[in-house]
């Protein structure tokens, strides 16, 4: 048994499938179904996490509304301490002091 295909016909199916529009990923992204580990734990799929800026590490809030829970990620601001070290800025306070004194 022999298969006869015409690539002029396939061509023309490529061109066809790659000027369809783009699937609309933000479907995919609403609703996805995990089991609860022994723990309790669930995963938070990847694609939600990259949407979310949700890293190992941050800190995630769990509302209970009605039957369901909402998760948030907790955004803290990032902290300003040390953003200025190596700029000798404590030494030029401390000279600064030392001139008021001796006047």
């Amino acid at each position: 048994m022999s298969i006869h295909v015409n690539l002029g016909d396939f061509g023309e199916l490529v061109h066809r499938w790659q000027a369809l529009p783009s699937p609309d990923l933000s479907v995919i992204l609403y609703s996805m179904t995990y089991r609860v580990g022994p723990k309790g734990q669930v995963v938070i799929p990847k694609s939600m996490r990259d949407k979310l800026g949700i890293i190992p590490g941050d800190e995630v809030v769990f509302v209970l509304e009605e039957h369901a829970v909402r998760m948030e990620p907790i955004h803290v601001k990032p902290s300003l301490l040390g953003t200025l070290a190596g700029f000798g800025l404590t030494a030029e306070l401390e000279a600064d002091r030392r001139k008021e004194t001796y006047r």
